[in-house]
């Protein structure tokens, strides 16, 4: 029986065996199977993969660590063999190119934390992105992905923005960039210099912060279009605020650039001063305005000499028919007198409006601003009061009038809108004053001595202090578009500059202005004031008169028939040469117009000149570019006189030429 037992018991037990065994196959070659599994995935991996044990040393440090296996991708990364790898030292293998990771290394072991991270392989001349973990104590697994590519493409974008930034930084226009919504993201050193401001001050600022009002809305819709994908770029003129408050023009060119067709976009703008380009062109037109203001006043001067000259004429022929001591006498006296002066203020426009040099001879500027403020008081409002101390007549500067006319008119105007509204007072005094060494410093004057101080004041508004220093720059300005340039204070500067004088200015707000401009006095210099006293001169001469303008022609035929002579009064030129031509021993004297329909006065006189040299020409002129003292000096001719034609200024203008001509 027992015998029995332990042969049931042996059976089962070898039964057991044998299942256990079967299981055992089984799961072996499960475990087989999932090895091959994994092998197979390891072997077919993209990424390298090694797997590593840390060596220590005799004190428990993480010195060193060893390849124990690698697999095919890691061959294919590194250009190693397996063999060549398996068992070797990282020290040895990558001659120290990799032990500076130990830490790492060691780290992620003792904590079984995965860790990651960037490296340079000298021995492989590649970058590779590495994560490691810890399969086991002990071990470590490094898998290695090529980046080498990915990092030349970050490092070429890299030195692609580099040199951006630089070129962003150190270009010579303004550049910035704004976001969508408008607000300035980046802005380089010229854009900020340009507008005086400093980058922190501008970076995030909005365009319209710094945009002239009256162009935010061109801005604007230009970067909507872009937008819209409309069109690529923009280039536009607008005007931006400098933080001081004046404009600056500026031609503006704009882009919108977007990363993908989903993102939003960013403008980069390049922007370009253009203020002092505006201003030149705005001085070419003003200097083409004034030219064709002369041409047209050279024109309007010719007729209204004419004018002027039959209404004097007649008046001084009616004048000559009546004794003196006649109630009506004192009449037409009072309109010749009217009619100089408006010969005077013909005269006046056509040295405002044509270019000529400057002339600078010894002048009192007394007369000068009697004769400014005549010419302006219709254009000053009633309610200005004008004072003038002006009873300094010694004094002599050395000067251009014409330029004493401008600097007056210019100080007077500005006077005038400073007092617009509510009226006040405009004082113009001269003063003879002198000026000690430590005041022409002071004053920024050339030297000391004596000065004549001409003063311009008015009570109007007054000039704010924060902008009283650049009330001399050209256009500058504080009045609205239309009615001023900002040229007038600096044209003033420029003059006096040039008369090495001076201008300051004293002003409050709310209490007016005075603006006092001091000249040099021309010292030892004895000006002597000519009065034409002489009787009126006559003669029998005979005379040739030419002038297209008939009533011109009879007026002078009667003037000249007056003064003795004989006259031979003819309005076509051809048919006066034709007159000369016939007999030229029976004209003493020619006396032509300037400016006629057919032929010059000038060409008239050289025709007859050429059949007779010795004939004394005189010109009559009311305006003309061509004729001045050097071109008659060249064309031979003995003298001209300028229209209206008064006729005690003819008489003696004759009766000289004449006189001169006969002696030897």
């Amino acid at each position: 029986m027992t015998s029995l037992i332990i042969i049931i018991s042996l059976a089962l037990w070898v039964c057991m065996l044998h299942r256990y065994m079967l299981n055992l196959k089984k799961n072996c070659n499960s475990i087989e199977k999932k090895e091959k599994r994994y092998r197979s995935l390891y072997e077919s991996m993209n990424e390298g993969v090694a797997l590593q044990k840390i060596v220590y040393d005799e004190s428990g440090n993480a010195i060193d660590y060893r390849i124990i296996e690698v697999n095919s991708a890691y061959e294919k990364i590194t250009g190693m063999k397996k063999e060549t790898v398996t068992g070797e030292l990282a020290s040895t293998l990558y001659k120290n190119g990799s032990v500076e990771y130990i830490d790492i290394f060691s780290r992620v072991v003792s904590s079984g934390k995965a860790a990651s991270f960037e490296a340079w392989f000298p021995p492989v001349g590649k970058h590779f992105g590495i994560s490691v973990i810890s399969p086991e104590k002990g071990m470590f697994a490094t898998i290695f992905s090529d980046i080498t590519d990915k990092k030349r493409v970050e490092d070429a974008v890299h030195e692609t923005t580099k040199r951006f930034i630089v070129t962003f930084e150190h270009a010579a226009v303004g550049m910035c960039i704004e976001g969508e919504n408008g607000q300035i993201l980046m802005v380089n050193h010229a854009m900020c210099e340009m507008l005086g401001y400093t980058e922190e001050n501008l970076m995030g600022k909005f365009f319209f912060d710094i945009t002239h009002e009256e162009d935010i809305k061109e801005h604007d819709l230009n970067r909507q279009v872009l937008l819209a994908g409309k069109i690529d770029s923009a280039k536009f003129e607008k005007r931006y605020v400098h933080k001081s408050g004046k404009t600056i023009w500026a031609l503006v060119s704009i882009a919108v650039i977007r990363e993908s067709e989903q993102t939003s976009g960013y403008f980069i703008i390049h922007v370009q001063d253009i203020t002092e380009r505006k201003h030149l062109e705005s001085q070419l037109r003003q200097a083409h305005k004034m030219e064709a203001i002369g041409t047209m006043a050279g024109g309007i001067a010719h007729d209204f000499n004419n004018i002027l000259g039959i209404i004097l004429g007649n008046i001084e022929l009616t004048m000559d028919d009546i004794p003196q001591s006649h109630c009506i006498w004192a009449n037409l006296e009072e309109i010749r007198i009217a009619g100089l002066r408006g010969k005077d203020v013909v005269h006046q426009l056509l040295g405002f409006s044509r270019k000529s040099e400057n002339k600078k001879k010894t002048i009192s500027l007394g007369p000068v601003i009697e004769e400014t403020l005549k010419l302006m008081r219709a254009s000053i409002p009633s309610n200005i009061e004008i004072i003038k101390n002006i009873s300094d007549k010694t004094s002599y500067i050395m000067a251009d009038a014409t330029q004493m006319h401008q600097i007056i008119i210019n100080l007077c105007t500005n006077a005038a809108h400073a007092m617009a509204d509510d009226g006040g007072i405009l004082k113009i005094e001269i003063h003879h004053t002198v000026v000690d060494p430590n005041s022409a410093e002071l004053f920024h004057l050339i030297h000391s001595g004596p000065y004549v101080r001409l003063s311009v004041a008015d009570s109007g508004c007054g000039i704010e202090q924060n902008i009283i220093n650049r009330i001399f720059d050209p256009y500058f300005t504080t009045k609205d578009v239309g009615k001023g340039t900002g040229m007038g204070l600096s044209v003033v500067h420029g003059i006096v500059k040039s008369h090495d004088g001076v201008v300051s200015v004293d002003s409050l707000p709310g209490k007016g202005t005075e603006f006092n401009i001091y000249f040099p006095v021309v010292l030892h210099k004895e000006i002597k004031q000519f009065v034409d006293n002489r009787p009126l001169s006559i003669g029998t001469e005979r005379i040739l008169l030419v002038d297209d303008e008939p009533s011109i022609v009879k007026l002078g035929k009667r003037m000249l028939l007056s003064l003795g002579y004989d006259v031979t009064a003819v309005t076509n030129p051809g048919d006066a040469f034709e007159a000369f031509s016939s007999n030229p021993d029976d004209f003493d004297l020619l006396i032509s117009d300037m400016a006629m329909s057919n032929m010059t006065g000038i060409q008239l006189a050289r025709g007859v000149k050429y059949l007779k040299p010795d004939i004394p020409v005189i010109i009559c002129t009311g305006y003309s570019d061509q004729i001045n003292a050097e071109t008659i000096e060249k064309a031979g001719i003995e003298g001209f006189i300028l229209k209206p034609i008064v006729k005690k200024e003819l008489a003696n203008l004759i009766r000289t030429i004449l006189d001169k001509n006969k002696m030897p």
